[in-house]
């Protein structure tokens, strides 16, 4: 008896490869012949013979990519399997953990992306999830040679739900690029991915153990996949290493795939010495799924979306690194500059934090993914098919420090849509990293300084947890956020409420991991007032993004604060000053007060510049503080000798202590 393993079934969509496998079961030693049809067309006969169990792997040619259906029928000349609707073009590997895993059933758009796909030749191959297994189950310790699963169409909308979100976007944009002018290449993706799991869970266990970092690092954290040693994780069995690559991989040996859609790594954020782990163990996945899935002349690609902010933090992972989180995306970073002809990198930063209540709420699975799909099937057109326009996202090539400054090298035009780059950090001798002023120069470079930091040593931009303030692009994407230092600790807790054109502050205030409908996760006003004041955007007398206007109330006086947060801490002990700029408060009187208990504040006065500036004036403050983060910064204002009781405030710039 014929029996093909489910990947091999109707309404399959195959690489057009020079070549593919065919494997299956037949009887032991019979003769296997396999005919391969276009529709009105002439078979092509390709034959082997099964081994003495019956296993046999016959290679074929593959067509060139078209909208042309084949069908295939194999026969031992005892029995014989036929299937139909097969379709020759471009095929990827879909993988990772949740966020790659989350399904169109979550999107609010999807209704929108159906309507788009319909009538496409678009084929995905939808996996049973685990098998059946359960999280503590026994998974194999050795590859599987099927798993069931069926091809899908884009026809029935209710066969969508259950598929990547991510990769259903990314394949309708390159299929749309592709035949934009007639192409007609058929596109698919294998659906194959895990919430919660660890890059190490997708490796074949040859690289796990040939690999000295990936070894040494899994032996490390107690994980090594020996035999006697698996399955005996209990809940986390299916986070084993190797575990998921043997059990849903493993099926698709025989086919041919242009290369993986990867987004993964949350599972993996720990220090950097993980991150350095990570590089290897991306590199090890390359190489392996390479040498199993590569098309013929062709490079195996590896798409990758770095990690979109979240709270890696003490709370999360057990550590006190506030950027945690980036040195993962560093790995990405370093994968695609080392590789670029293997490895692209979309950026998902800028994107818009939309949490699928669905999901729990969790802000880990923000639901912008169709956005990040399509960034993937742009990419992937630009890399494979001979598209225009980037081919990953822009990295830092250089940096030099001199003339207080850090100068950052890109080679690629920079941009900036907002009047202020945002999320840009330089540190001296002292590690403690501010805010910079940043401007844009000629020849892809990125001048960054700071009015208090005379000798800057090393940049960083986006990669502290929660920071989503980043819009400096190359291109159509975000460039990859950077950490000049490379060995050292990198910590940079953001403040917002610097930022006077921000109305409200992402943050988390209550985590409880064993229940995700308590993660409140969403923004909070970045200012509060006390009663009697009033508080809004001042976008007409602002000379930089935007600036706060305050109203005292009827005794003159207004109090306005930024509180802290679980995510938005005050670190003020880390700075011994600031100043700000007042508009129309030439005799407005100021002090700023660091709160820690209710009955406890203590308050500083400000001292004015007495500058030429006919409209306002520059007050600074100089402070010591205790050694703890506080849980609001205050701002009091006496009016009583301005004609107008308001007064607009910003320009916000923090002194760093020494």
């Amino acid at each position: 008896m014929i029996k093909l393993p489910a990947v091999f079934s109707n309404g399959a969509l195959f690489q057009c490869s020079t070549r593919f496998t065919l494997r299956g079961q037949a009887n032991p030693g019979s003769r296997i012949s396999a005919r391969l049809t276009k529709t009105g067309g002439t078979p092509r006969v390709f034959e082997d013979f099964a081994d003495a169990e019956g296993s046999f792997s016959l290679e074929m040619e593959a067509p060139p990519a078209s909208f042309d259906e084949y069908a295939l029928t194999v026969t031992d000349g005892k029995s014989e399997c036929s299937i139909s609707d097969i379709l020759f073009g471009e095929l990827w590997i879909a993988s990772g953990q949740s966020n790659m895993e989350m399904t169109n059933l979550f999107m609010r758009g999807k209704n929108e992306l159906y309507k788009q796909m319909k009538c496409k030749k678009l084929r995905i191959f939808a996996q049973n999830w685990m098998g059946g297994l359960a999280a503590d189950s026994s998974f194999p310790f050795t590859p599987q040679d099927d798993l069931p699963g069926e091809w899908i169409g884009c026809d029935d909308p209710s066969r969508l739900d259950n598929v990547s979100a991510c990769a259903s976007a990314a394949i309708l944009e390159l299929y749309n690029r592709l035949n934009k002018t007639g192409g007609n290449v058929p596109v698919g993706f294998l659906n194959a991915s895990v919430g919660a799991t660890t890059i190490e869970t997708w490796l074949p266990r040859e690289s796990i153990m040939t690999d000295g970092t990936v070894k040494d690092y899994i032996t490390k954290i107690g994980r090594l996949p020996t035999e006697d040693k698996f399955n005996t994780h209990g809940g986390a069995n299916f986070t084993q290493p190797c575990a998921l690559y043997n059990l849903k991989i493993a099926p698709f040996a025989g086919l041919r795939a242009r290369g993986t859609l990867w987004y993964q790594g949350e599972s993996n954020v720990a220090s950097r010495e993980s991150a350095e782990y990570y590089l290897a163990a991306l590199r090890a996945y390359h190489s392996a799924y390479e040498k199993r899935f590569a098309p013929d002349g062709a490079a195996y690609q590896i798409i990758c979306s770095q990690l979109y902010p979240w709270l890696y933090t003490s709370e999360s992972t057990g550590s006190a690194d506030e950027c945690t989180f980036g040195y993962l995306n560093q790995a990405f970073t370093d994968a695609a500059d080392a590789e670029p002809d293997k490895f692209g990198i979309v950026t998902v930063y800028d994107l818009p934090p939309i949490w699928a209540f669905g999901m729990g709420n969790h802000p880990i699975h923000p639901s912008n993914k169709y956005e990040i799909g399509f960034r993937m099937g742009m990419l992937i057109h630009n890399r494979c098919h001979g598209g225009r326009g980037s081919r990953s996202a822009a990295t830092l090539k250089e940096y030099k420090c001199g003339n207080g400054a850090v100068t950052l090298t890109f080679g690629q035009k920079l941009t900036c849509p907002e009047k202020q780059i945002r999320g840009c950090y330089i540190a001296g001798d002292n590690g403690l990293y501010v805010e910079a002023d940043a401007q844009i120069i000629r020849g892809g470079k990125l001048r960054l300084s700071h009015p208090h930091v005379k000798n800057p040593v090393n940049a960083a931009y986006m990669v502290s947890c929660l920071e989503q303030s980043g819009r400096l692009y190359s291109g159509e994407l975000p460039v990859a956020p950077f950490m000049t230092d490379r060995t050292g600790r990198v910590a940079i807790e953001p403040k917002p409420w610097t930022r006077t054109e921000n109305d409200s502050v992402f943050v988390v205030a209550h985590v409880d991991m064993a229940d995700y409908r308590k993660i409140d996760a969403y923004p909070r006003p970045t200012w509060l007032c006390e009663p009697g004041t009033q508080l809004c955007r001042d976008n007409v007398f602002a000379s930089c993004a935007g600036a706060l206007r305050i109203f005292a109330g009827e005794d003159s006086f207004a109090r306005i604060y930024a509180p802290a947060y679980t995510a938005n801490r005050l670190d003020m002990y880390n700075y011994s000053g600031l100043s700000l700029n007042l508009i129309g408060g030439r005799a407005a009187k100021l002090r700023v007060g660091f709160a820690y208990a209710e009955d406890k504040t203590l308050w500083f006065d400000c001292v004015p510049a007495h500058n030429s500036d006919p409209d306002g004036d520059i007050f600074s403050v100089n402070f010591t503080l205790p050694e703890k983060y506080c849980s609001r910064i205050c701002f009091e204002f006496d009016l009583s000798a301005c004609p107008i009781k308001a007064v607009s405030m910003e320009n916000i710039v923090l002194v760093p202590g020494v």
